[in-house]
């Protein structure tokens, strides 16, 4: 490997020190990796192939190209930037080829989950209630059309009656508690 490290450098015309900047490394440790001295971590070959687009199977088996293809795409960057699995991309994808307005409607759902699991939380104690204004909590499921005519599902509805239970509970919930004075869990 060390081998194939001095020449991913010398092919990118750096210095070990200016290749060694751009991985969080030093000098000393890059002439280690390339005179055999020094293995780099698992973390620097991934640092090394990530930063420089190298292929990792190259780097250290010396089989296959010695980059990896540029990504072809902006959600092919992304996946490789990010670690994003084969159904994220596909789930990108599909959600950027939709329509401005089905777009907010999916990012609307998205809101509505968040804020119920929030609500969930908040009932079972697992976390601290930040209540929103009683308007803000009535408009949280308006606008949500998910069937044809504009009809919403008979899933979105209980799902939106169990949100709107526990939301209601945990306003009344904070209601008793700033009237007597008392934390929650002792009313």
């Amino acid at each position: 490997m060390h081998e194939r490290l001095k020449t991913i450098r010398q092919s990118l015309g750096l210095t070990q020190t200016e290749f060694g900047a751009q991985i969080g490394s030093t000098q000393n440790a890059i002439t280690g990796y390339e005179t055999g001295r020094r293995a780099p971590s698992k973390a620097a070959i991934n640092n090394i192939c990530k930063t420089f687009n190298v292929n990792e199977e190259w780097l250290r088996t010396g089989e296959g190209e010695m980059f990896d293809p540029e990504p072809k795409t902006v959600l092919d960057e992304l996946k490789a930037t990010m670690g994003l699995s084969d159904f994220e991309i596909k789930f990108l994808d599909a959600y950027l080829k939709l329509d401005r307005k089905s777009r907010d409607t999916v990012w609307q759902f998205l809101t509505q989950v968040t804020n119920s699991a929030n609500a969930v939380e908040m009932a079972e104690g697992k976390k601290e209630p930040a209540l929103p204004e009683a308007e803000a909590g009535e408009e949280i499921y308006t606008g949500l059309a998910v069937a044809k005519g504009g009809k919403q599902s008979a899933i979105f509805q209980v799902a939106k009656r169990e949100a709107e239970e526990l939301y209601r509970r945990e306003v009344e919930r904070s209601n008793r508690t700033a009237a007597s004075g008392v934390e929650g869990d002792d009313l």
